[in-house]
C-alpha cells in the first residue's frame, strides 16, 4: 500500500517488528479505515460514508423503513454488478 509507506512509514525506524506492527495497525484502524477518502465509496472517508448511510436507513426508502439492516448499493454504471461473487471475466465486455 503506497499510502501506508508514504504517510506512515517512510523515515521512520521501528525497534522490533512489534513495535512496526502496532504502530501500522494504530495507523490504519485511526486514519487510513476512518479519515483517508476511498474510491469505492464515492471519495468520501468511511465515516462520511457511515453517516449518510445511516441517514438514508432513518428516512427509509420510498417512506417506509428498511426492516433488514441495508439495502444492497446500486450500481453506478450498466456494467457494473452488485454480486460480490462475480469476477472480472463476468463484467468485463
Amino acid at each position: 500500500m503506497a499510502t501506508l509507506k508514504r504517510e506512515q512509514i517512510d523515515g521512520r525506524t521501528y525497534r522490533d517488528l512489534a513495535e512496526a506492527g502496532a504502530d501500522i495497525g494504530a495507523f490504519i484502524d485511526s486514519v487510513y479505515n476512518r479519515q483517508r477518502l476511498h474510491s469505492e465509496l464515492g471519495y468520501r472517508s468511511p465515516e462520511q460514508f457511515e453517516a449518510a448511510h445511516q441517514a438514508i436507513l432513518k428516512q427509509g426508502v420510498g417512506g417506509a423503513a428498511l426492516s433488514q439492516g441495508s439495502a444492497p448499493p446500486t450500481p453506478r454504471t450498466p456494467g457494473e454488478t452488485n454480486n460480490p461473487a462475480a469476477t472480472m471475466q463476468d463484467v468485463s465486455p
